[in-house]
């Protein structure tokens, strides 16, 4: 994971695994999605989970005087993350 994301950052970080980065291609807790054309720019999304379930939420909402940006942890489960996820933004409106 190391030599992507210094792809994405410009540096690879410190690991402590003795792991030197090497191809991502066999991290199954690794997945990201390609950059996507939208109106008003291009957005990506890359997550690194330690479940077999992925109980985080990233959201993006973008509109012509700015974006919304949620991440919401769904540390114990699902449930909330994907609740406020659904409901948050739209109580901004």
């Amino acid at each position: 994971m190391a030599s992507w994301l210094a792809r994405c950052c410009g540096r690879t970080p410190p690991r402590t695994d003795g792991n030197d980065g090497g191809d991502d291609h066999d991290d199954l807790l690794l997945w990201s999605n390609s950059l996507l054309p939208h109106y008003v720019g291009e957005f990506s999304a890359a997550i690194v989970q330690a479940n077999v379930l992925v109980e985080d939420q990233l959201q993006v909402e973008t509109f012509r005087c700015g974006t919304f940006v949620g991440v919401y942890d769904g540390h114990g489960g699902d449930d909330c993350s994907t609740y406020v996820a659904q409901r948050l933004f739209k109580n901004f409106l």
